[in-house]
């Protein structure tokens, strides 16, 4: 039996991420288990309408200071990994839902104690979402690693660089939906605050040091 660990930070956003979980759980074969990790700011809708999220057995809730939005998102998806005990541990958004049937049985065909990065389908929904590395799944034996999921808000580009640059990457047939609300809403905001939160220059440094430990064990 295998463990995956879902990491979703959220934001005033209860029906969204309630579809979110929903689909996790109703589309996986049952067969092994899923963690879901949420990380809210303290003032989020969220907190009071805890009950009605599904599947309230299997999910772990940190309630942190106010944050700075996506400026510090990697800052959420470090925490909820700390928490995390799944031999895969995947940063979602809480504007996604699952679409492939079954989708935990494709992470068996792959060896989590090795340094590796897993890219699913296309996105289907959002405009602009071109990639196939949006949401990855990151073996238990990168994080043990590394220490981390990310250095920088833009977590996805940010592992595609160093899978990429180290050719520690598969791709897995998973099909996830990135809702358009999301992009409507929030990806204005989200990109002045991630740009504000980082230079260029900072990020190649900390992709630098992720890259340095796992080619330790290559």
């Amino acid at each position: 039996m295998m463990k995956i660990s879902v990491l979703i930070p959220s934001v005033n956003g209860i029906k969204l991420l309630s579809d979110c979980i929903q689909s996790l759980f109703v589309t996986s074969s049952g067969e092994n288990e899923i963690e879901v990790i949420v990380k809210l700011d303290f003032d989020d809708e969220i907190i009071s309408n805890i009950n009605i999220l599904p599947f309230k057995d299997k999910i772990k809730i940190i309630i942190s200071h106010k944050g700075l939005g996506y400026g510090e998102i990697h800052t959420f998806i470090n925490d909820m990994a700390k928490l995390a005990t799944g031999d895969w541990l995947q940063p979602l958004n809480d504007d996604t839902m699952m679409q492939t049937k079954n989708w935990d049985k494709y992470l068996e065909k792959f060896n989590s104690n090795k340094p590796l990065i897993l890219r699913h389908e296309q996105c289907a929904g959002r405009v602009g979402d071109i990639g196939d590395y949006y949401f990855p799944y990151v073996s238990r034996k990168y994080y043990d690693t590394v220490g981390r999921i990310t250095g920088c808000p833009s977590y996805d580009g940010y592992l595609l660089m160093i899978s990429d640059e180290l050719g520690i990457w598969d791709r897995v047939p998973i099909k996830i939906l990135h809702r358009e609300l999301h992009e409507i809403k929030q990806v204005p905001e989200k990109n002045n605050n991630m740009i504000k939160s980082m230079s260029l220059r900072d990020r190649m440094y900390e992709k630098e040091i992720d890259k340095t430990k796992i080619k330790s064990i290559l």
